[in-house]
């Protein structure tokens, strides 16, 4: 791991260095040393006199593990123990933004709409007379409100009411129609852009709902940020001498509309440094914009990429573990976790990375020597070992491509099933176990499944991977180690028939 100036590579110390006041992409592979270039940026401009309170770290959501490693590095690093950078999420931090100027959204947004004023009857409280109080009424400006995601469905649901062909359909109607308006809203596309869809007059009559009660939804939030800061002159130059300095993690995880948002607070003359890598995006399925990384020189006019193509992270020993069913899995896992705490193992350093909820809450319980966790988490953390359960083909397809499929978003299993399992794999410095069902129950079916073949891509790129990976490869001999010398060992050449047959163990 690196952990100070003098173990950096050229491409690195570049990044680390940059004083140019104009933005810079920093982007990398997995383990290119991404998150401790940004620790030590951090560190080198405290050091040369930068004020901590200029400095604004920004993350896609703060449950994710970019933000706790670099929280982690930072607390590592000599004269920053005691400071505490302003680590703010996106849309949190645009939306603080909007409610201390919901006057000029309302002027901007919402001044020329049709019902913009309601009427109030009160008492007139300076009468000083002894008769009855007067009613007086005046006609008052509506206050622009904020609103969640229940007041969305509902507002949805309203509008789905309206449409007779819509009326008696099933939830997961409304959960398409829920998931198409907040895709469109991310990539910043409003009705009189999508005019050909299918849903094009249930989305215009949900915006002309927001628009007649002053409703601002989440997606509204960064299309208000654009609208002040384009408006505002004033409000551009104190938000930008306010955060001199700004570090945008996981820039390939945000939402069209929140990259035009940043664009739009920060402009493209600014020390802004964008991380993130195309690659590893797992946030597409949930409106990530992972292009946002090819329009960097589009968006930023005269910004500088820098790109790291030396691997320092080791290329970790990865095993197969084939079960009958789901209980022999966890069976087998569990002796697993206590073997590896027999070897030396703390549970700090090993990784049980769930596909859904249900997964998380089983395996937390029969797993308490082992950090478990799931998949969505994985990225920015690293582990010594790393269990990766449910790999049979089967239970990938339904977990991601179907449910995918299910909620209106075609295409997109494919890539994402790829990127979250090589997210997860590359989370590990030493080990790998990858565990599987040959039988799984479905209710009353049960599905006879095999070993996922994204797996086969997988291999292919740890295979690249390694080429440029500067650390010595962690890959023992078959049997060196307690508790694996019985189970088999399978050299990559051999089928997915053959790595079926029993624990298959082999050094990328």
């Amino acid at each position: 791991m690196l952990i100070d100036y003098k173990d950096l590579d050229q491409n690195q110390a570049k990044a680390v260095f940059y004083d140019t006041n104009t933005p810079v992409l920093l982007t990398g592979d997995a383990g290119t040393g991404k998150t401790t270039v940004a620790a030590l940026r951090l560190r080198w401009m405290v050091e040369n006199g930068v004020d901590p309170d200029e400095i604004l770290v920004l993350v896609p959501r703060k449950q994710t593990g970019t933000g706790e490693r670099l929280a982690n590095l930072l607390d590592g690093m000599p004269g920053l123990t005691d400071i505490a950078f302003d680590m703010r999420e996106v849309h949190e931090f645009c939306r603080s933004i909007v409610s201390k100027h919901l006057d000029d959204v309302d002027r901007l947004l919402f001044w020329d709409r049709e019902a913009d004023r309601i009427e109030v009857v009160y008492n007139d409280p300076d009468d000083d007379d002894d008769m009855d109080d007067e009613e007086v009424t005046c006609s008052v400006r509506r206050k622009v409100q904020l609103i969640g995601e229940r007041t969305r469905r509902q507002i949805i649901d309203s509008v789905i009411k309206g449409f007779s062909d819509l009326e008696g359909e099933d939830s997961l109607v409304r959960l398409r129609l829920y998931e198409k308006i907040k895709r469109l809203k991310s990539n910043m596309l409003y009705p009189e852009d999508v005019r050909a869809d299918e849903n094009y007059w249930q989305y215009y009559h949900y915006e002309k709902v927001l628009a007649n009660n002053l409703l601002l939804d989440a997606e509204d939030v960064f299309l208000a940020v654009c609208k002040l800061f384009e408006a505002r002159a004033d409000l551009r130059q104190a938000y930008r001498e306010r955060y001199r300095y700004v570090i945008a993690l996981d820039y390939q995880e945000l939402t069209r509309a929140e990259q035009v948002a940043l664009r739009a607070i920060f402009g493209r003359r600014h020390h802004l440094m964008l991380i993130g890598n195309k690659n590893q995006a797992l946030n597409e399925i949930r409106y990530g914009f992972p292009e946002g990384i090819d329009l960097f020189p589009i968006d930023y006019d005269g910004g500088e990429i820098v790109r790291l193509r030396e691997v320092y992270r080791p290329v970790p020993k990865v095993e197969y573990i084939r079960a009958e069913e789901e209980l022999a899995e966890l069976d087998l896992l569990e002796n697993l976790v206590e073997r590896l705490h027999d070897q030396g193992y703390a549970k700090h350093e090993i990784a049980v990375f769930c596909h859904t909820a249900d997964e998380l809450r089983v395996y937390s319980r029969r797993l308490p020597k082992a950090s478990v966790c799931h998949l969505w988490n994985a990225k920015g953390r690293e582990f010594k070992v790393v269990i990766l359960p449910g790999m049979d083909e089967e239970h990938i397809t339904r977990t991601y491509v179907t449910n995918l499929e299910r909620r209106g978003k075609v295409g997109l299993g494919a890539r994402a099933t790829y990127r979250m399992i090589y997210q997860g794999i590359t989370r590990a410095t030493e080990k790998v176990y990858l565990s599987w069902v040959a039988k799984r129950s479905y209710g009353d079916m049960t599905v006879v499944s095999q070993l996922s073949s994204v797996l086969d891509t997988v291999e292919d790129d740890f295979q690249s991977r390694a080429k440029v990976n500067h650390v010595v490869r962690v890959g023992q001999s078959a049997g060196s180690e307690g508790g694996t010398k019985d189970l088999g060992v399978n050299d990559r050449g051999r089928s997915k028939k053959e790595k079926a047959e029993t624990m298959a163990s082999k050094c990328l």
